[in-house]
């Protein structure tokens, strides 16, 4: 399975790598819980196998110096477990970030391959830690390249996909095709959930069910426009 979660995070108060490195380590903590390996090792890529597998991404919990000079020269970081793609269990995780000049405010997009399935209860409880966090504008979730393959309604504006945060109320009333709205911050935040289990971004049920929602919020003025998120 393929997953994708972008976050847009405004009003940051620390070093903008600092937040970019702590959400790689939320990223690969979520991915050991769901393939249930908390000894999974992280490589960083090189040039041949035996050379990536020489440079570990971290050394006890910290980002080893390697994947420290890494951020400095890239805002695209590519790790993965040292498992062949077709192995049981095998991963990779990708984190691209875009850091606004002038401005504490970052765009971060990280990406897991996964051979097994995601479970609902790990990525929502990636999204309670960066919510909790951090000042959150924004959070999609999609599976099976959802949003690349343009499945969604509206270009110009979020996404739907497995899952959408936005930092607004969102009454549950107009989002009847949804599986559920949970609120954050006294119900001044929401994310919407499309399914909560076995979603699929490839799939026609999944994506109607998705559709639907896009429309209804735009329907009722909710969906923003990404022009209006990112000023």
């Amino acid at each position: 399975m393929r997953l994708d979660i972008t976050v847009l995070i405004t009003e940051i108060n620390l070093d903008i790598h600092s937040v970019c490195k702590d959400l790689l380590l939320k990223m690969t903590h979520m991915v050991s819980v769901i393939t249930d390996s908390n000894s999974k090792c992280w490589f960083m890529g090189g040039e041949s196998l035996s050379e990536s597998l020489k440079y570990k991404a971290f050394n006890e919990g910290e980002l080893s110096n390697e994947l420290i000079d890494e951020f400095d020269k890239s805002n695209t970081i590519h790790l993965w477990d040292g498992n062949d793609n077709d192995a049981p269990e095998s991963a990779s995780v990708t984190l691209d970030y875009l850091i606004y000049s002038g401005e504490k405010k970052i765009t971060l997009k990280v990406s897991l391959d996964y051979s097994g399935e995601v479970k609902f209860d790990y990525v929502f409880s990636f999204i309670c830690e960066i919510v909790e966090h951090y000042n959150t504008k924004l959070i999609m979730v999609d599976t099976n390249h959802y949003k690349l393959k343009r499945r969604f309604v509206f270009p110009d504006r979020p996404s739907v996909g497995w899952m959408l945060f936005l930092n607004k109320k969102i009454d549950k009333n107009i989002v009847k095709d949804a599986e559920d709205v949970i609120y954050f911050s006294n119900g001044n935040k929401s994310l919407i959930i499309s399914r909560k289990n076995n979603y699929h971004g490839d799939r026609d049920s999944d994506i109607k069910i998705s559709n639907l929602i896009e429309i209804s919020l735009v329907e009722h003025g909710a969906l923003p426009l990404y022009k209006d998120l990112y000023v």
